[in-house]
């Protein structure tokens, strides 16, 4: 099972409510930088991350989503992912995938999404750190950690992106992104037998 570092304890159910809150006005203000002209990315990607500081107390609200509200978050989440995939429009879909979380905070496409925007848009430690907490809401969700144990590998954290690597293997062997982490598993360890043969200078 791979190593996922302790965060602090997250609020509680009034806190996480009052956070709810502000992710639906950092959701609108999204929403606006999406569909306004002439939008800055910096104002839109600090708008981002806001909402990312706050995925960790939403995930601790104990209410259950309605099926009405997941069909909506899996329609806001698909349009969010046509927008990045085919338009290249990373801060709408960014935008579509905070909509999706405030009808399902627990919806770990989305957060990988805004996650995958953050890593995008630079902020590789920001992204680290959301699919962290996707994972906190499903800890088998394969391509999380795919996406975390390449993110890891760009920080040189071998260890750590194999241990995502595996955990990709284990929990969805047949998917995509299983065969991408066997592959990288086998390069990690050819790697390591390079270094091995090669003596210390």
């Amino acid at each position: 099972m791979p190593h996922v570092e302790a965060f602090p304890a997250l609020p509680g159910e009034q806190a996480a409510a009052e956070q709810a809150a502000l992710l639906q006005e950092v959701g609108r203000r999204l929403e606006e930088a999406a569909t306004s002209p002439g939008y800055t990315p910096g104002t839109a990607r600090q708008a981002i991350e806001s909402s990312i500081q706050l995925q960790a107390a939403i995930v601790a609200a104990a209410d259950e989503v309605s099926d009405e509200n997941r069909k909506l978050a899996d329609a806001r989440f698909a349009l969010g992912e046509a927008l990045v995939q085919q338009e290249n429009d990373l801060i709408g879909g960014a935008a579509e995938f905070c909509q999706a979380l405030m009808v399902n905070p627990w919806h770990p496409d989305a957060i990988c999404g805004i996650a995958s925007v953050l890593g995008e848009l630079g902020d590789l430690e920001g992204a680290v750190q959301t699919w962290r907490r996707s994972l906190i809401v499903a800890p088998r969700h394969g391509l999380t950690h795919f996406y975390l144990g390449s993110a890891l590998g760009r920080q040189g954290d071998l260890e750590g992106a194999l241990a995502e690597f595996r955990a990709v293997v284990e929990y969805d062997p047949d998917s995509p992104a299983a065969a991408l982490a066997r592959k990288n598993i086998e390069a990690v360890a050819a790697l390591d037998e390079e270094e091995q043969r090669t003596p210390d200078t």
